[in-house]
């Protein structure tokens, strides 16, 4: 007579077979309620008598937070009655055990349940839990498994009722808020034609909030939500309307019509309304009391925006003028001096860009005499330019002698330049012992496909031996106007200055009658200390006057020419 095999047989054999495929275990996807308790079985596809199986053993985890395990079953399964079933369910989460041939027949033969489990659901479940299979073995051999699992459906409570505006007939569009204190999930409704709302929502406790445009607000609050309920009626008392008015004007027009003013609702009280200027740039909207955001508007112009007015009495806003957007958009290089053999920056500058236009864009090819003047690497930066710091890809190419083509742009369409100032600034280089300049010009400069319109203005570099720029290290920290050296002179002198910052410059010289008799400089320069050359030999001798405009700085002294 064959033996049996034991349970404990089982358990010792445990960790030595391997994994075969004739059958499947597994254990279905279940979904419960909280408070409940259900039964889920194990599962197993077609068992021959042939393969001779005397026993089985699972061991199956799960999440005790969703469901705990009190009792199993093998009735109504394929499990033969007289076999001896063993579980440990005293483990929390853990589900470990199985039956076993107490005598010589019957073997397990057959498909469908193996055992049932009984589970129960706490009231405070939530989510779901896997019931993961960490083995299964029909005597002493691993069989694959499929896992299932306990999601926790949440029950719905109903809770209806009505709220009407005040005098009126028709009560649609009644905006019922219910938010959550504790428990449950936000949410929110609006009543039909009659009043009537109706929602399920989770069992919690919520503040009610009943809102509409041009009433007062009602709110329930702390109230307990776990049964169907029907709420009191409300009704929400209508409050009176504002007027506001206030001028538009348009910088620069004596006829100021046709602005649109809008007023966006951002309190639940208010409405989203549009009014419109007359000729005197007036307007006037009657309005429901409320918190608005007020923008104003008009073709070809920047707008203006007015944030978080508070709006729950008549009053007159203050005025406000739009700027108009210009038409074109001037893109400049400035003439620039360059110590002979030294390093220095070009500029490309930019009038006014609006937001408004939208740009996001910008292509461009200059070019210059390659025997005054060279690309240096890195060759640009757009440090302290218009263009935004992130968003944008900036590539120019300078293989080609006496040329920079290139441009920058961003994909998102929402990002765009604006501002006026830098746009660009490029690395340069002047070439070494030459006294020349070069004429910089652009060939090519478009904002994104032509729109908007742009105008260039070429610029050019003087290269100059005579010119000292100082130690990078060393930035002067004022503007400075020097006296002369020699002085008086015949005919050569040497005027020298400091420049805190980049800047325009203009180094004129002037007779006693305030005639301009020579511009020694004039064009950008870096932030340094220079020093140049002026020669008076074609003037008569006499006193002379230099000045030194830079941005905001003058100074003006005397010198001396003598024959």
């Amino acid at each position: 007579m064959r033996k049996a095999v034991t349970f404990f047989t089982l358990a010792a054999l445990f960790a030595t077979g391997g994994i075969v495929c004739g059958q499947t275990i597994s254990m279905p996807d279940t979904t419960a309620v909280p408070g409940t308790t259900i039964t889920i079985p194990v599962r197993t596809t077609n068992v021959n008598l042939s393969q001779n199986i005397q026993a089985y053993q699972m061991n199956i985890s799960f999440n005790t937070a969703v469901a705990t395990v009190s009792a199993f079953s093998v009735t109504n399964t394929i499990t033969p009655s007289n076999w001896y079933n063993l579980y440990n369910l005293t483990v929390p989460g853990t589900i470990n055990g199985g039956s076993f041939l107490t005598g010589s027949t019957p073997y397990l033969s057959g498909a469908g349940n193996l055992v049932w489990f009984t589970f129960n659901i706490p009231a405070t479940a939530a989510g779901t839990t896997a019931l993961t299979f960490n083995s299964f073995k029909y005597n002493e051999t691993f069989y694959p498994t499929t896992n299932g699992s306990i999601t926790i459906e949440t029950l719905l409570v109903t809770v209806n009722g009505f709220a009407y505006l005040q005098n009126q007939t028709i009560h649609t569009g009644i905006l019922v808020e219910f938010e959550a204190v504790s428990g449950g999930t936000s949410a929110q409704t609006e009543t039909a034609a009659d009043g009537s709302y109706e929602l399920d929502i989770e069992p919690g406790t919520y503040d009610v909030y009943f809102s509409h445009p041009g009433y007062e607000e009602v709110v329930l609050d702390n109230q307990v939500f776990n049964v169907n309920t029907t709420l009191n009626p409300v009704t929400l008392p209508a409050l009176p309307s504002v007027v506001i008015n206030g001028y538009c004007y348009l910088d620069n027009q004596t006829n100021h019509a046709g602005s649109v003013v809008v007023f966006e609702a951002v309190s639940s009280t208010a409405e989203t309304d549009t009014a419109y200027t007359n000729t005197a740039g007036l307007y006037n909207a009657t309005l429901f009391p409320g918190v608005y955001n007020v923008y104003y508007y008009h073709e070809g112009y920047e707008p203006e925006w007015l944030l978080g007015a508070n709006l729950s009495a008549s009053q007159t806003l203050p005025p406000v003028s739009l700027s108009p957007i210009p038409e074109t958009i001037t893109v400049s290089i400035p003439d620039t001096l360059a110590a002979a053999g030294s390093s220095f920056i070009l500029p490309v500058y930019v009038t006014y860009v609006s937001p408004f236009v939208f740009v996001t864009s910008f292509s461009m090819e200059i070019h210059f005499d390659e025997a005054v003047i060279e690309p240096e690497a890195p060759y640009f930066t757009t440090e302290g330019s218009i263009i935004p710091a992130t968003g944008w890809e900036t590539a120019f190419e300078t293989t080609v002698p006496g040329e920079i083509n290139g441009g920058s742009f961003t994909i998102d369409t929402l990002n765009v330049m604006y501002g006026q100032g830098v746009l660009i600034k490029f690395y340069m280089h002047a070439m070494d012992s030459i006294n020349a300049t070069t004429d910089v010009t652009f060939h090519l400069f478009m904002f994104n496909q032509g729109d908007p319109a742009s105008v260039t203005e070429d610029g050019s570099v003087e290269v100059m031996v005579g010119v000292q720029r100082p130690n990078p290290g060393n930035i002067p920290q004022n503007f400075a106007l020097r006296q002369n050296y020699p002085n008086p002179f015949n005919p050569a002198t040497a005027i020298s200055f400091d420049l805190p910052y980049e800047t325009i410059v203009n180094l004129s010289v002037f007779n006693v009658l305030g005639e301009a008799v020579s511009v020694i400089y004039e064009g950008n320069l870096d932030a340094g200390s220079y020093e140049m050359q002026w020669n008076g030999k074609d003037l008569p001798s006499g006193l002379y006057f230099y000045r030194l405009t830079a941005g905001d700085f003058v100074a003006v002294k005397k010198m001396l020419l003598l024959e």
